[in-house]
């Protein structure tokens, strides 16, 4: 894949290769915002133009001690890192930035101390939140709280800071007791939900728990029959590549399937025949497979 990061992130990342943290101003609610964004997300997605260079100390507000590393692998035996998320001066205190902490033994670290960036020498920064090696206790000495104004970084197709990375993946799918129970009915060509007391209301898939309510469920005690033939489509896309994106021989149709009074839905495969045409809010059934080990094998057909 590649990133792109847009002029705020860009405007963010420059500023650490010039040793400057840089946040932007939310005018609506006054807010100043690390890293700098182009918009607020509290305020109807407001457009934010003002950018600041902002001090590089600020006030440790929580922080954990970790035996791991930035990628989760183990640190060597007695060595920890110390994270913490740091309101910087001069910001809101929910605004908080998570670094490093250095210099300093993990047993002397304590909530509300002041702490300083220690940054990478000049040469060595590269435009990336690392240029800061860690923040140090920065003790009784005076810090410099200047918050200046800056022009955001000037972009175009030829100069956007872009990141380039690949995720290698390999897992396996769990669908734990609730999923278990959907898939093995659906083998059965049956469809079950959830009764959910609190809502007065059946959901599907089958849930451990109902998240408006956090109420506990039993797929099995508090499982209601739901009639597969009565179900109708509320949306649909046409596919044309596999999932490694190389192009299919017969495009296939990815249905979402609701029924009557009941809350969710369910996503298949439309089976179609010559001829067969369909719309939102067609009629539909559950197919009965053979064999349903993943939502590849949800199928349904048009009545």
């Amino acid at each position: 894949y590649a990133w792109d990061n847009g002029f705020a992130i860009s405007t963010y990342l420059d500023g650490l290769k010039k040793g400057k943290i840089r946040g932007s101003l939310d005018s609506r609610t006054n807010r100043m915002m690390v890293p700098s964004r182009p918009f607020s997300e509290i305020a109807d997605l407001a457009p934010v133009t003002n950018y600041f260079n902002l001090p590089d100390t600020g006030v440790v507000k929580t922080y954990t001690i970790s035996h791991v590393n930035w990628d989760s692998s183990p640190l060597p035996k007695g060595k920890v890192n110390i994270f913490a998320v740091i309101a910087l001066d001069g910001i809101v205190e929910d605004m908080g930035l998570v670094h490093k902490l250095g210099d300093i033994d993990p047993k002397d670290v304590k909530i509300g101390m002041r702490v300083k960036a220690v940054w990478k020498s000049e040469a060595k920064r590269t435009g990336d939140i690392l240029d800061i090696n860690y923040f140090a206790p920065l003790g009784r000495k005076k810090a410099k709280l200047i918050i200046e104004q800056i022009k955001p970084v000037e972009m175009d197709v030829l100069s956007m800071a872009q990141k380039q990375g690949k995720i290698p993946l390999s897992y396996r799918y769990t669908a734990g007791v609730a999923g278990s129970k959907f898939y093995t009915d659906l083998g059965k060509g049956k469809i079950n939900g959830t009764y959910c007391a609190e809502r007065d209301e059946v959901m599907i898939p089958p849930a451990m728990f109902d998240e408006e309510t956090l109420s506990i469920l039993d797929p099995d005690k508090d499982a209601r029959v739901i009639n597969p033939d009565k179900g109708y489509i509320r949306s649909f896309t046409v596919v044309y590549e596999d999932r490694q994106g190389e192009l299919l021989k017969k495009q296939r149709v990815l249905v979402q399937v609701e029924f009557p009074d009941v809350v969710g839905s369910i996503f298949g495969l439309l089976d179609l025949k010559d001829g067969d045409v369909f719309e939102e809010g067609a009629a539909v059934k559950l197919v009965k497979p053979k064999k349903v080990d993943g939502p590849d094998k949800v199928v349904f057909t048009l009545l």
